[in-house]
């Protein structure tokens, strides 16, 4: 009988260890899977940050273009901005 529950004991620790190799893994797995998702997280949060900050600086070129061209044309007393009146004459 003791012969049976060694070899019991024995199947029992084996498989035991098994589902601790098994978990392990899985841990291991999550843990990096986790670190990969968070990399890729911040690519798009930093490439959304700078895709920002280009169409602000962008924008703020057209309305400063915008702006300088009407006192310009006030200064002058010719219109200017963005439509070329010697082609209308």
């Amino acid at each position: 009988m003791t012969a049976k529950r060694a070899r019991t004991y024995d199947g029992l620790a084996l498989l035991t260890d098994q589902l601790v190799n098994r978990a392990d893994a899985e841990v291991a797995q999550g843990v990096a899977d986790t670190r990969d998702a968070y990399a890729r997280s911040q690519i798009v949060v930093v490439t959304f940050a700078g895709a920002s900050l280009l169409f602000a600086l962008v924008l703020a070129l057209v309305i400063a273009l915008s702006i300088l061209g009407g006192l310009m044309a006030a200064r002058t007393g010719r219109p200017g901005g963005w439509i070329d009146t010697r082609t209308s004459r």
